[in-house]
């Protein structure tokens, strides 16, 4: 297993997932968490054409996600991506995001 987590997914808040409170309505949280699932299983080798070759797939059977910070349109958001672990027919991992403003430094906020 890797000791540090995968570091290679970024979005950003886009204004057509913003709801009427003005922040990032909640299912879009899922939406961004799935790229960053994609980026992550490519990354470890699961990516769609070793899942054609081998005749696979993957798919969630549980998801939860913990809001930590309102995010609002055009926030950048990072993805980390930790392996807690697996056997043949299971992965577990935990992905967090952190956003930042250009006045602060990261901040976490979702997982």
């Amino acid at each position: 297993m890797e000791a540090a987590p995968f570091d290679g997914f970024r979005d950003e808040v886009r204004d057509g997932w913003i709801d009427e409170n003005d922040h990032m309505n909640v299912g879009y949280y899922a939406v961004v968490f799935d790229g960053a699932t994609d980026a992550w299983l490519s990354h470890i080798g699961l990516d769609p054409v070793f899942r054609q070759q081998q005749g696979v797939t993957t798919f969630a059977l549980e998801s939860h996600v913990s809001y930590l910070r309102e995010l609002r349109a055009g926030a950048p958001l990072r993805f980390t991506t930790q392996l807690l672990d697996f056997d043949a027919k299971r992965i577990h991992y935990i992905h967090a995001s952190t956003t930042r403003s250009r006045a602060t430094s990261p901040r976490p906020a979702s997982t």
